[in-house]
């Protein structure tokens, strides 16, 4: 869900992001905040999803549109970990803070989950926000790579104060939305591709800052070669300077076991102990999440396993993920290193 800038709408600027009926939704409580008073709707709003899908984007702009609005407060746009390591003293007087503050923006909210003295900086921000009333409120928006279940893994407290808001997800761009934002880009930069080669490139990654990167590199291509590249020009700046990484049923079953301190084999196997079992699902779990194969073509990928078995292992993780922490963190760390 990134911007395309090639036709602004300075009135309202998240009309120019590019998404589908996926991530319709996150981006229309969003747009709300922005058209609304701070703390009006939505308060705190949390956004989540893996790695270059959009949501420091999201926050960004938010924090643009606040600043257009000469609210009497700043309006902070931070980095979670940095903010809360620079305003310790905040947590002793949290109501002189939000005198001075009209909306704090906060990404990468995952890098504080082992910080305990963080999270009650940020938990006792939370719990002394001004509600909205006659027109004066605060606005807190938080953005956290990793699915909506990672937040299971911060303090009680703060979770809890997190889901009295409202917490939504930002999935993977697919095919068509990729295919807009790379065809926007070649507009925006100026590069002449065809449709035809756009898709190319479309196909071969799943996210906007790698398909930024291999622009760059067809850019410079261009530059100093003199001419369009070809179909075979295409495949070599793809797949050279170690950008360009497919990922398969294979890997993600070898770091899975990895994680699980477990060989390959072992996950393939017809074995029934538990902890195999649980990475045999969350692998399965991976394989559906990161490469959208069909149940089939997961259980042909696990040693000719039925679609039935695959789905239930799906369905198995997708419910202890909020539960078990451990499982939690493991697949938040997968979906995130497998980009």
């Amino acid at each position: 869900m990134l911007t395309d800038t090639s036709d602004s709408n300075e009135k309202n600027p998240f009309d120019t992001f590019l998404c589908n009926a996926k991530n319709a939704f996150p981006l229309a409580a969003i747009t709300e905040i922005a058209n609304s008073n701070p703390g009006e709707a939505y308060n705190p709003f949390t956004v989540c999803g893996p790695v270059g899908v959009g949501k420091s984007h999201l926050l960004q702009t938010l924090s643009t549109v606040f600043k257009q609005k000469s609210l009497p407060g700043q309006i902070i746009y931070s980095n979670a970990a940095r903010f809360c390591s620079e305003n310790t003293h905040w947590a002793m007087r949290p109501e002189i803070f939000w005198r001075q503050c009209s909306a704090l923006l906060l990404d990468d909210l995952q890098e504080i989950t082992e910080q305990k003295k963080y999270q009650h900086i940020l938990t006792v921000l939370l719990e002394s926000c001004p509600n909205y009333t006659e027109g004066q409120g605060r606005q807190i928006a938080i953005a956290c790579s990793g699915r909506a279940g990672i937040l299971k893994l911060l303090e009680e407290r703060l979770c809890s104060r997190l889901e009295c808001g409202i917490v939504m997800e930002l999935t993977e761009p697919d095919m068509e939305v990729r295919l807009r934002y790379t065809r926007a880009l070649c507009k925006q930069k100026k590069i002449n591709l065809s449709r035809e080669q756009c898709l190319f490139l479309a196909q071969r990654c799943t996210g906007f800052r790698l398909l930024q990167g291999f622009l760059l590199k067809i850019k410079a291509f261009i530059s100093i070669h003199k001419k369009t590249p070809t179909v075979a020009d295409m495949e070599n700046i793809v797949h050279t300077g170690g950008i360009y990484k497919p990922i398969n049923c294979q890997k993600i079953l070898n770091k899975v076991a990895h994680a699980f301190n477990l060989r390959a084999d072992d996950i393939l196997s017809e074995k029934r102990r538990p902890d195999i079992v649980t990475a045999r699902q969350t692998a399965m779990y991976l394989c559906r999440q990161k490469l959208h194969l069909s149940y089939e073509e997961i259980g042909q990928a696990f040693e000719g396993r039925d679609h039935s078995t695959v789905i239930y292992a799906v369905n198995k993780i997708k419910k202890i993920i909020p539960a078990n922490k451990d499982v939690n963190k493991i697949v938040t760390e997968m979906e995130q290193n497998l980009q």
